[in-house]
């Protein structure tokens, strides 16, 4: 648990719920949170005791961290949660292992806020993944009323 005045990131117990209003906003699709979230760390933002925001990273078999799921309450978005969180995240991991972890994450190519965040906290772009959601999802993904298609992968050692 790390904590601030009124304000907490914890780790969400196997006995907890899990906070799908909020893994929903980062990925609508249910079926494919559903594929890496029980074999993930969830964390949770709380601020008086509300969630306002979550991360989940997963230890990839290969040796690197990845970054499944980031979202911040709707409400609660343009505070700096989410770059206070996975920062939080960052140091967690960098604490937990040897110097030089990678970390990853993916996002798709129209969720701006998204890559700002990512970049802001200095993961840089390594590979770009063409048609990734038009092949890997049922239904077609819109954000900001544009097709979601490519995804984006990021990189950085911690």
């Amino acid at each position: 648990m790390i904590e601030r005045k009124n304000k907490m990131i914890i780790e969400v117990s196997e006995k907890q719920e899990l906070p799908w209003e909020l893994l929903l906003l980062a990925d609508p699709d249910k079926k494919m949170i559903e594929k890496y979230i029980y074999e993930s760390q969830v964390f949770i933002y709380q601020e008086n005791k509300m969630t306002l925001g979550v991360v989940v990273i997963k230890r990839q078999d290969n040796g690197y961290y990845e970054i499944m799921n980031t979202a911040v309450s709707k409400d609660a978005q343009g505070r700096g949660i989410g770059k206070i969180v996975l920062n939080d995240m960052l140091k967690l991991i960098g604490a937990s292992e040897n110097k030089g972890m990678k970390v990853r994450v993916k996002t798709g190519e129209t969720s701006t806020p998204a890559l700002n965040l990512y970049k802001s906290c200095g993961f840089h772009v390594t590979e770009i993944v063409k048609d990734y959601f038009l092949k890997h999802y049922d239904e077609p993904i819109y954000e900001e009323g544009q097709l979601l298609k490519d995804q984006i992968i990021l990189e950085k050692l911690v």
